[in-house]
Parts: structure tokens; C-alpha cells; sequence
């Protein structure tokens, strides 16, 4: 049953299609991370000036 699945996926298209998928993924967790921490530590700011 997963046969198929795996010969479709060892096709070089399929492969490229896996590297871009991946690549789109790490960049948007990337992406994340960088809005999560100026997301902390303009609320910690926030928090010091208001106190």
C-alpha cells in the first residue's frame, strides 16, 4: 500500500517538491521566531516604561 507512495516520491520532481516544501516551512517558522521575540520584548518595554 505505501509502495506507490514512495515510488512517487523518489521521482527527482517529487524530490524538488519536497526540498521547496521543506524550505517554505523553515522559513516561515523562521519568521515566527523573529515576530515572536519582538512581540516579548516590546511588551516587556511596554511593561518597564510603564512602571
Amino acid at each position: 500500500m505505501a509502495s506507490p507512495v514512495v515510488d512517487r516520491l523518489t521521482t527527482q520532481r517529487a524530490r524538488a517538491e519536497v526540498t521547496a516544501s521543506t524550505l517554505v516551512l523553515l522559513v516561515v517558522f523562521l519568521g515566527q521566531a523573529v515576530f515572536i521575540f519582538f512581540r516579548h520584548y516590546l511588551m516587556t518595554w511596554l511593561g518597564d516604561r510603564s512602571s
